[in-house]
């Protein structure tokens, strides 16, 4: 029992460092590589993870402050991605990774003070975050920006957009009293709902539109599934008492696995 009571918290803490919502980017760039028919590297895999990773180590940091060891973690993880990029890629691969890190490790300190301000400024900002991720997929390869590129960068910012301020409707009571105008905060519980069934519409629309003018491949609409099930959730939470982000969050995780079985059946 004492056993399983610490690996449980060795787990948990594990979440809160983002060892494997970090795991979002590479699942993101597979996702991004499968549609617009692009190839992608382990190497570049391995440095998005790790720059994902090295923000969510810095944002625990700037919240806990436990010791040396974080610390140390944190600049371990930090020059991963960073020696890697300067070794095999070009310079504007360097300088937007550069960026990347920075925006998402500058968030806490300095443009977090915009979220009390602003109107949805955390959900818009950090949705942006991780759509640059994909740009810098491209600038890394070299390959050559595309009406395609652009069609599924406005999908996957619906769908982070979807998934941070659905994940933030748990947390209205504190940010409320943070004074921090989230979206979910803005609309509460079930106008917020309403909201994302929106964006959910909308992000449907996007994927439909690129299929029918054939800037996405048919097998695409595979990832109806796994949006499909955060749509359910969403509904779900509405009457759910006990509040759950897990299908929303694990839909990244999905949509490389549905696509890769579309080009193998479709």
């Amino acid at each position: 029992m004492e056993l399983m009571i610490y690996l449980a918290s060795k787990f948990s803490k594990m979440l809160k460092m983002g060892v494997f919502t970090s795991l979002c980017a590479p699942a993101i760039i597979l996702s991004s590589a499968i549609i617009l028919s692009k190839p992608v590297s382990i190497i570049f895999l391995v440095i998005i993870y790790f720059a994902a990773l090295l923000i969510y180590v810095a944002d625990y940091f700037s919240e806990n402050k436990k010791g040396p060891f974080i610390f140390l973690f944190l600049g371990s993880v930090g020059i991963i991605p960073i020696v890697i990029t300067l070794l095999t890629a070009n310079a504007k691969s360097f300088f937007f990774l550069l960026l990347i890190i920075f925006l998402g490790i500058a968030y806490p300190y300095f443009f977090k003070k915009f979220t009390d301000r602003i109107l949805g400024f955390k959900d818009i900002f950090v949705a942006i975050c991780w759509n640059l991720i994909v740009p810098f997929y491209f600038i890394f390869n070299n390959y050559v920006f595309s009406l395609s590129l652009l069609f599924f960068l406005v999908f996957l910012f619906l769908r982070t957009l979807v998934d941070i301020s659905f994940c933030d409707i748990k947390d209205i009571k504190e940010d409320k009293t943070k004074g921090l105008k989230t979206f979910a905060v803005y609309f509460g519980k079930e106008k917020m709902i309403v909201f994302l069934q929106i964006l959910n519409f909308i992000s449907i629309l996007i994927l439909f539109l690129g299929m029918l003018s054939k800037i996405f491949p048919n097998f695409t609409i595979l990832l109806l599934l796994p949006v499909g099930l955060s749509i359910w959730q969403i509904s779900k939470s509405k009457y759910n008492s006990n509040f759950s982000t897990i299908l929303v969050d694990l839909e990244f995780f999905l949509w490389p696995l549905v696509l890769y079985l579309g080009t193998e059946v479709i």
